[in-house]
């Protein structure tokens, strides 16, 4: 059987946005802008409104270039790739105001990006295993839904995995014990180590290379961003 694909973009949407803010752009960009601005308020009117000018309001030159630059970028829906499959990454105290660390997921089916997030972490991580050990967490509720809405849709129930570069974490969420390490983080992230004992989610290590939600987390070069995006079925 012949390996048919659909490509999903957002080109028409793009160009509308960029034509909609009178912003002059010499130079277009391949990567997006760091900083931890949700890249919605700055497309929103009702928020530039809200904020006068105020915080976010200097990445919108960076933004749109960025948008010019990617505006051919599309997704690969095919029968690449294996079920489906989530990868997690965090950052370590990248927010400079509060110190709270970025969590970055994003899950492919058949080698597609079909669901992805990027957020800050409710508290401070005290180490970088633990932000990675709460990344992992939240990633495992996003996992679970997945896991139940890919079973009605395909009729596979089986587990699933979720890759991570943080041998550490791994071990944390396999430990049933509670001691030094962990026993100050908040108990709604210790319910990953249910949800990996019944099975439910595979945690397994990856190397920082193969890993698509490292360009979530942090600022990377055009060649890296490339390579996650080719990872996740994203062509640019």
């Amino acid at each position: 059987m012949e390996n048919y694909s659909l490509l999903m973009g957002a080109a028409a949407v793009m160009k509308m946005a960029v034509e909609m803010a009178a912003v002059s752009m010499e130079k277009p960009s391949g990567t997006s802008p760091s900083g931890g601005v949700p890249e919605q308020r700055l497309l929103s009117p009702r928020s530039w409104l809200r904020d006068g000018g105020g915080s976010g309001t200097f990445l919108v030159p960076w933004l749109l270039p960025y948008l010019r630059g990617t505006s051919k970028a599309c997704l690969r829906f095919g029968r690449i790739g294996e079920g489906l499959a989530g990868y997690v990454d965090s950052d370590y105290a990248g927010d400079l105001d509060k110190r709270r660390s970025l969590t970055g997921y994003v899950f492919t089916v058949g080698g597609c990006a079909v669901s992805w997030k990027a957020t800050l972490q409710d508290v401070v991580a005290q180490s970088t295993t633990e932000a990675e050990y709460m990344a992992i967490a939240e990633a495992g509720k996003e996992a679970v839904w997945l896991k139940g809405l890919y079973a009605e849709l395909c009729g596979d129930n089986s587990c699933i995995k979720l890759f991570s570069d943080s041998q550490s974490a791994i071990y944390l969420t396999k430990d049933q014990m509670f001691h030094e390490r962990t026993k100050h983080i908040d108990i709604k992230y210790h319910a990953i180590r249910d949800v990996v004992a019944k099975g439910k989610v595979k945690v397994c290590k990856i190397s920082t290379h193969d890993n698509p939600a490292d360009m979530m987390t942090k600022p990377v070069p055009v060649s890296k961003f490339e390579l996650c995006s080719s990872l996740v079925g994203i062509i640019v």
